[in-house]
This record gives structure tokens, C-alpha cells and sequence, in this order.
């Protein structure tokens, strides 16, 4: 009998099967790829905000120093403004001869900084866009974009200095001004309070800086992120 040798090799089917087998992987292994990309990416972000957060909200905290609020937020401008004092050096002395201190601003007595919020017309609503911007879970809150500036003003109330802060501040719009922390109370950009925690502009010793920070495109404004700080104020120090 003659035995017939089948020819060496893959048949058209085989090949086939294989290359489509391979080509599967490569397609969830591919996919895996850009999804580890696409969070490093988004973490690199995140990363960055959360960098020129800190510096603004330093900044802030530091320009302040030990102030004096003598122009509260207040409802009617939505608590994006306040007016504030430091002590300031006259004759290389912070105190007159009765013991009470010169304040002022920009090393002048009777001067003052005016920390403003500028909103610039762009709004990011979660419910039209259906992005979770803040990522808090919700798709109800609203961003309106701006920047914002620094002002120093004589006692005439003319502008002295106009410097710029931050370019892309965020204000937080919602039925309760930006809840951030849940608790029923509004959390606006600038809040001062009392020793309970409560909203006093009359005796209010602690003032609230609410900052958000992100980014202006509705594609990169996702990445929008909260820092909370807290400045304890001198008002009872009257001149």
C-alpha cells in the first residue's frame, strides 16, 4: 500500500483562525492600553490643579495675613468680593501711642485690598453637558468661569494696583451656593463666620475661602477641583 504524506504546513483555515485569534488580543490588549493612558493622563490633571490650587489658596492666605474684613461678602454680590485690612508699619511701628493698630494696605494707613471675583460669561452646566465636572456623583451643578483679581485701593476708594490672582477660578452655582460639605449650609467663595460656625458678617471672626480651580474648555473643565481654607480674622481689633 502507498501512504500518502499530507504536504507540511498551515491550510488557508487554519491561518485564518490564528489571525483572527491574534487580532482579538491585540484589540483588548490595545484597549487596556488606552484606558491606563487615559487615567494617567486624567491623574496627571488632577495633579496639576491640585498644584495651582494650593498656590492660589496660599497666596490668599498669605496676602491676608492678619486681617481686618471692613467690607464683608454679602448676599447681594453673590459673596464673590470682599475688602480687608492688614496692620501696616508707621515710623517702622504697627501700633500708635494708645496702642491701637494702623491698618491699612499696601504699607499705607487707610488703604485696603479688595479680593473680586470676575466671572467672564463661560457657564459648564452639568445637566445639558451630562459631565460629572467636580465628580461628586451628581449631574446638577453649575460653573461659572472667571478669574480672579487682587485690587489695591486708597482711601478715596481709587484704584491703586490691579494684579491677577488666578485665571481659571470657578464659582459654584447651586440651590444652596455650593454645598461642598453636605451640611444644608451654603459654602460660597467667601463666607465669614462665628465661633458656632454660622454666617455672621456683623461678628464674624473666621473668614471661609471656597476656591474651585479648573480648566476653561468643557473638555478639560471635568477636571475641576475644591480647596476649603480657613483665615481667622482680627476684627475685634477696631482702630
Amino acid at each position: 500500500m502507498i501512504k500518502i504524506n499530507k504536504p507540511a504546513g498551515f491550510t488557508i483555515l487554519e491561518v485564518l483562525i490564528a489571525a483572527s485569534i491574534i487580532a482579538i488580543i491585540m484589540v483588548f490588549a490595545l484597549g487596556s492600553l488606552m484606558s491606563i493612558q487615559a487615567n494617567y493622563g486624567e491623574q496627571v490633571r488632577i495633579v496639576n490643579l491640585e498644584t495651582e490650587i494650593n498656590r492660589v489658596g496660599d497666596f490668599i492666605t498669605e496676602y491676608m495675613g492678619e486681617c481686618k474684613v471692613i467690607s464683608p461678602p454679602v448676599t447681594a454680590t453673590g459673596h464673590t468680593e470682599i475688602t480687608f485690612q492688614v496692620p501696616v508699619a508707621v515710623s517702622g511701628s504697627y501700633c500708635d501711642a494708645s496702642g491701637n493698630i494702623y491698618w491699612g494696605a499696601g504699607d499705607t494707613p487707610d488703604w485696603k485690598f479688595v479680593f473680586r471675583f470676575n466671572p467672564n460669561g463661560v457657564v459648564l452646566d452639568e445637566t445639558t453637558s451630562r459631565i460629572d465636572y467636580n465628580r461628586d456623583g451628581q449631574l446638577r451643578d453649575r460653573f461659572v468661569h472667571g478669574n480672579m483679581q487682587c485690587l489695591l485701593k486708597d482711601n478715596s476708594d481709587n484704584m491703586v494696583v490691579s494684579s491677577l490672582m488666578g485665571s481659571n477660578i470657578f464659582l459654584r452655582e447651586s440651590p444652596l451656593e455650593g454645598d461642598v460639605n453636605g451640611d444644608g449650609m451654603p459654602d460660597p467663595l467667601f463666607l465669614m463666620v462665628n465661633s458656632s460656625g454660622m454666617e455672621d458678617i456683623l461678628a464674624g471672626n473666621r473668614l471661609i475661602v471656597n476656591l474651585w480651580l479648573g480648566q476653561s474648555t468643557p473638555q478639560g473643565a471635568s477636571y475641576i477641583v475644591n480647596r476649603v481654607t480657613e483665615k481667622r480674622l482680627q476684627n475685634s481689633q477696631s482702630p
